[in-house]
């Protein structure tokens, strides 16, 4: 991935389905931005508290994201939005 960034996607992390992945409910909102998701892409799911890695997988309608162990953290009050 160099020369790339990496795709934040807003997530809520207490919407998870039952294989443990985030449900990313607002992953439309990236088509303003000129993105193409795909399964297997690399991104950062973050909400207004944490943020963590994760691996895009498309199923039943919805874009998901199963987490990459050890890469969640509190995110400082400096890095959140709004």
């Amino acid at each position: 991935m160099v020369g790339m960034a990496v795709i934040r996607i807003y997530g809520d992390f207490n919407q998870v389905d039952a294989k443990g992945r985030v449900v990313l409910s607002y992953a439309d909102d990236t088509k303003s931005e000129r993105v193409e998701l795909r399964e297997g892409l690399r991104v950062i799911v973050w909400d207004e508290e944490l943020e963590a890695e994760g691996i895009l997988e498309f199923e039943d309608g919805e874009w998901r994201a199963q987490l990459v162990p050890g890469t969640g953290r509190r995110r400082p009050v400096s890095e959140k939005e709004g």
